[in-house]
């Protein structure tokens, strides 16, 4: 009896071995199938996206330099010229030049990569052309600090978040290519393709509403807290420093100072150090520093 049960628990732990290890093999398999169909693609992407990561980073320093220096605007960062330009030229390509280079099948590992390849190629268009117009000098340190650049980015997540609804619908109504892109508005939907859509109007409007209110807080911050102090304003030392005013400020009080100083100040003070007065504090807006969050890019759909 013992030895009935010890080769029933021994056979049992075979078959279960055997399974598990056909299950793999018929994962990598897949797994391998998807990787070759799709390997022109993968093969972009893999460029693509980490030589975009880099060139956000090094813009995030610069802006952050531009922001908290007083004498960093005085040297335009030409260095990042020939990453952009490269990017441009990469990003240019893919966008004019290629279709998604792999099959559109209608499965969701495809629609996956066509939207993520979509949102790759528009993020890598905006990094570089955000390089090229910190580069060049087109927008200097007074349109950064004022978040030229958080308004910037929200048009680009608007418009992929736009385009990228094609083919989810397409893939929503079971079809990826008798659908034409006008057809997708009088066609009939599926109800999972009615709940995407309507949830994807939610996500456009608020997206919308988003860029009008950081439009509304870049046009505030032109009048905010301090803008650049005429020559007959600057005094001979600044109050806070007791040094000769470096690029000089004047609140909305009249007073002028370095700006590092008055920078400074303000981040922990809401009023002028010298006559108390109330000073408006400028709007903060989000992606302001120039970096595209990564998210942006993975959650294509």
């Amino acid at each position: 009896m013992l030895n009935s049960g010890l080769s029933s628990l021994i056979r049992s732990e075979n078959i279960d071995r055997s399974f598990v290890f056909f299950s793999f093999v018929m994962f990598s398999l897949l797994f391998i199938r998807f990787i070759v169909n799709h390997s022109t693609c993968l093969t972009v992407l893999v460029i693509v996206i980490p030589y975009t990561l880099i060139i956000e980073s090094v813009l995030k320093d610069v802006m952050n330099k531009m922001a908290t220096s007083s004498s960093y605007f005085n040297v335009t960062p030409y260095y990042v010229l020939p990453w952009s330009i490269g990017l441009l030229a990469i990003s240019s390509a893919l966008f004019f030049f290629m279709r998604p280079p792999f099959p559109i099948d209608g499965a969701l590992g495809s629609t996956y990569l066509y939207s993520l390849f979509i949102s790759t190629t528009l993020f890598s268009i905006c990094s570089s052309l955000k390089g090229l117009l910190i580069g060049t000098g087109l927008v200097n340190f007074k349109f950064t600090r004022r978040g030229f650049f958080g308004v910037f980015q929200r048009f680009f997540i608007l418009m992929n978040n736009i385009i990228v609804t094609y083919p989810w619908v397409c893939y929503f109504s079971s079809n990826m290519e008798s659908i034409g892109v006008l057809s997708v508005f009088t066609m009939k939907k599926s109800i999972s393709c009615l709940l995407y859509v309507v949830c994807k109007c939610f996500v456009l409007l608020f997206l919308l509403w988003d860029l009008c209110f950081s439009l509304r807080n870049y046009s505030a911050n032109a009048l905010s807290a301090y803008r650049q102090a005429n020559i007959e304003e600057i005094p001979e030392e600044c109050v806070i420093c007791q040094a000769p005013p470096e690029e000089p400020v004047t609140l909305t009080c009249g007073h002028v100072f370095c700006y590092q100083c008055a920078y400074q100040w303000l981040s922990e003070h809401s009023t002028c150090p010298l006559c108390r007065a109330k000073i408006s504090e400028a709007h903060n807006i989000e992606f302001a520093d120039g970096y595209m969050p990564v998210s942006c890019t993975f959650c294509s759909f």
